[in-house]
Parts: C-alpha cells; sequence; structure tokens
C-alpha cells in the first residue's frame, strides 16, 4: 500500500504544470483546470493500483484532452491567463528563447497542427520522447518527427517576424 503523502507530493508536482500544458493544446482555464482536477481524483481512487502515478497522469489527461474540448467546442482566448504558480515555457532550446511575451507564445503555438502542438508542448513540460509518445498513444519515431516539425515550423515564424 503507497504512502497517501506521496499522492499528496504528486499532486503539487503536475497539477499545474499539466493545466498549463492542457492551455497550450487550446484548452480555455477553465476546461483544463477541470480535466486535470478530473484526472488528480481519479489518480487518489485509484492510488494503490497504478504503478507510475505521474505517467499515468499526463498519458490520461492528453488522451482525453481531445473529446473533452470536442464537448466544450470551445478555443482559447489569446487573453486568458494560466493558473497563479503556473511554469512559463523552458527549456525549448533555440526557438523558445527567442519569444520573450507569453501571449506571442502562445499564439506560435496555437498556429501548429495540434499533433505537433501536443507533442511541442509536452515537450516544453520536460516529458521525454517515451512519456511523449505514451501520453498521446503515438510512437517514438512519430513523436521525433512531430517535434522536429513542429520546432521548424516555430523556427520559421520566428524568423518572418524578425524581418
Amino acid at each position: 500500500m503507497k504512502d497517501r503523502s506521496e499522492y499528496e507530493d504528486t499532486f503539487k508536482r503536475n497539477y499545474l504544470r499539466l493545466v498549463y500544458s492542457l492551455m497550450r493544446r487550446g484548452a480555455p482555464l477553465c476546461v483544463a483546470e477541470e480535466l486535470a482536477a478530473d484526472v488528480m481524483t481519479r489518480l487518489y481512487k485509484r492510488w494503490d493500483e497504478i504503478e507510475s502515478p505521474e505517467n499515468w497522469v499526463w498519458a490520461t489527461a492528453h488522451r482525453e484532452f481531445p473529446t473533452v474540448m470536442l464537448k466544450e467546442r470551445q478555443y482559447v482566448p489569446l487573453d486568458e491567463e494560466p493558473p497563479e504558480g503556473g511554469a512559463a515555457p523552458s527549456g525549448a532550446g533555440c526557438f523558445a528563447d527567442e519569444v520573450e511575451d507569453r501571449d506571442q507564445w502562445l499564439r506560435l503555438l496555437k498556429s501548429l497542427p495540434d499533433r505537433q502542438r501536443a507533442v511541442v508542448g509536452l515537450y516544453l513540460d520536460g516529458l521525454g520522447t517515451a512519456e511523449i509518445g505514451s501520453a498521446l498513444g503515438i510512437s517514438p519515431s512519430t513523436v521525433r518527427s512531430q517535434f522536429r516539425n513542429g520546432k521548424n515550423t516555430l523556427a520559421e515564424m520566428l524568423r518572418a517576424r524578425q524581418k
């Protein structure tokens, strides 16, 4: 039997990052918070039977994202703020460092096709190729291809903005 204090630590490490990640995929704040809370609640109820809680949370939320968005039929307003304490995108290397404004960053991400946006967003959240593939139900080679294409598209958009 797992210690419930581990659940609290898992919640604290993942909830806000997950909400922000879902927003980067296009969910309005209220939808992102509701989906993240629902997944974390189900994790709590199944705590003892889930072997890798963090992977389960990310995979479940991102697998359910398209269905939730179809039900909501909503798109994120560009002026919507992430939850207080949400992490800004980091770790994206050459292209994220060139974008200073969070709203500009969200607009750039929104212009990517859904799968590229999902892969790049999860990469920015610090997930590796295998974890992203598991979360989205795609192979590691597809993750690498989608990331490369998304990164190249973002780099082209940034070059065009600088001209």
